[in-house]
């Protein structure tokens, strides 16, 4: 069994824009099924910790040879402290509940969502994501 206190949600890419991108791909249901795993997590006491992508102004922190990124920034899209790069308001995060910004693919690397379940003492992670391949 689960230890809701050493284990934590990650709500990754619910996103405006990744949203709105995917909508024929079906996320607004899957939007649906994360505010229920939330709802359940907030519920029992259970850590809560949202990842979202969001690129500087001007696409600083991305190779012109990034082909994967290309495509947004051709469009301007997902530029931190837009509306399309915010959480989608169904899933807003509470005061306390950390947001992890990435800026590759991965919210593991190069980010500080390891020192926060360090910090947490969490060794089990539910995930919850959109645009997530791996």
């Amino acid at each position: 069994m689960t230890d809701s206190r050493r284990s934590a949600l990650l709500l990754m890419d619910f996103q405006v824009e990744i949203v709105e991108m995917l909508a024929g791909g079906g996320s607004s249901a899957a939007v649906g099924r994360a505010a229920a795993a939330l709802a359940s997590a907030r519920a029992v006491g259970m850590p809560v910790i949202f990842v979202r992508v969001a690129y500087r102004s001007g696409y600083a922190d991305v190779s012109g040879r990034n082909k994967r990124v290309a495509m947004l920034r051709d469009q301007g899209r997902l530029v931190d402290g837009t509306p399309g790069a915010a959480i989608v308001a169904d899933l807003a995060p509470q005061e306390r509940e950390p947001v992890v910004v990435k800026r590759r693919v991965s919210a593991f690397s190069y980010t500080d969502l390891q020192a926060l379940l360090s910090a947490m003492e969490v060794d089990t992670l539910v995930l919850c994501g959109l645009a997530t391949s791996g």
